[in-house]
């Protein structure tokens, strides 16, 4: 008996001295990493609470839905807020994760510094929501949104780049059971995060499948990534063409509703890291334009000129901020999405163009 209950000691013994090792292992490398790699010290806490109340890098985000608006969300301060639309004249605003504000607060949003610079006789409006493309901007726009809208009013699409993808066939909308995966990622999301070592290691993970070392076309999708097809990226030449050109006629019937309620109609094109030389601290994943066979800037710009849209587009004042030495204007690790800085010059951007009209 003894005997056992010795055994049984020294197994609990190893046991809590395994697993005091590895706990002080794992924080001396988590200081390591905060020390000599701060760039991994970012925040990347993402999770959702509910419906109108998500946390997207570590802020927390409140929206209002409206029960006229199916696909877009309002951005609000607290979740206590409601909107309505009023009898003012409006200015909206419609996009993704670009025009939720993702990662600022909600003051820093560009939505919001504009509206503080307008007059309080104009309704300033932000539609706003995560994986939405062109197809449900425009139905939102002649469906939903054009109900609420009168001579005079301004409609400002934010445009990405990874608005241009090929036509989605799949109607099915059913939704499909979590795998084992996922559920990990809204772990890892929502508490490994914290960690910057959990984010050191997820980051070389992350490029292992990604042929890094190799040529465009043995990279494939990995060489462009969700910008593949506004660019033509080598291999993709085709699947692109189609995606523009469909682009292209939706935008044409967009505009052609609001045209005709005299509704002005507006393109903000939202600039990305890899359109400026000093950005490649935060394109993770590496990709690269030499992969592409043609520049969507300057289709979206000669689309816009044809068809005569008015083009917000704020590249130019990006480039020009990195003149008197570098500034980041990106969140870390992320080719889309603007720090407040970023936010900043958007702003400015819209406001001239608005203005002047």
């Amino acid at each position: 008996m003894k005997l056992k209950d010795n055994v049984k000691f020294s197994l609990l013994k190893t046991f809590f001295f395994t697993v005091f090792s590895l706990i002080i292992i794992f924080f001396l490398f988590e200081f390591l990493i905060r020390f000599f790699f701060p760039q991994y010290n970012y925040n990347a806490i993402f999770y959702e609470k509910s419906e109108t109340h998500k946390v997207f890098k570590g802020v927390d985000t409140f929206f209002f839905k409206h029960k006229s608006i199916d696909n877009f969300l309002i951005r609000v301060k607290s979740n206590k807020d409601i909107f309505e639309f009023n009898n003012k004249n409006k200015l909206v605003f419609i996009g993704d994760s670009i025009s939720l504000g993702y990662g600022v607060e909600f003051e820093e949003n560009y939505i919001e510094i504009i509206k503080s610079q307008l007059s309080n006789n104009i309704q300033v409006i932000g539609l706003s929501n995560l994986n939405r493309n062109y197809s449900d901007i425009n139905d939102t726009i002649t469906e939903d949104l054009i109900n609420f809208l009168k001579e005079g009013d301004k409609v400002v699409y934010q445009f990405s780049y990874n608005d241009i993808m090929p036509i989605n066939t799949n109607k099915n909308n059913i939704k499909k059971k979590e795998t084992v995966f996922q559920k990990f990622q809204k772990i890892k999301f929502k508490y490994l995060n914290y960690s910057s070592l959990i984010k050191f290691l997820n980051y070389h993970a992350s490029l292992i499948n990604k042929k890094m070392n190799q040529d465009c076309l043995e990279r494939k999708y990995y060489s462009l990534g969700q910008y593949t097809y506004a660019f033509y990226s080598k291999g993709f030449e085709n699947e692109s063409e189609k995606s523009w050109s469909n682009f292209k006629e939706r935008i044409i019937k967009t505009k052609k509703i609001l045209e005709n309620r005299k509704i002005e109609f507006y393109i903000l094109v939202a600039p990305m890291s890899l359109q400026l030389k000093n950005h490649e601290v935060v394109n993770k994943l590496k990709f690269s334009l030499n992969c592409s066979t043609k520049d969507g800037h300057k289709i979206i710009n000669q689309i816009a000129n044809e068809i005569s849209i008015n083009l917000i587009d704020p590249l130019i004042e990006f480039k020009k901020s990195q003149n008197n030495g570098f500034q980041l204007l990106f969140h870390e690790f992320d080719t889309a999405h603007y720090n407040i800085l970023g936010y900043k010059l958007i702003a400015n951007e819209v406001l001239k163009k608005i203005k002047n009209k």
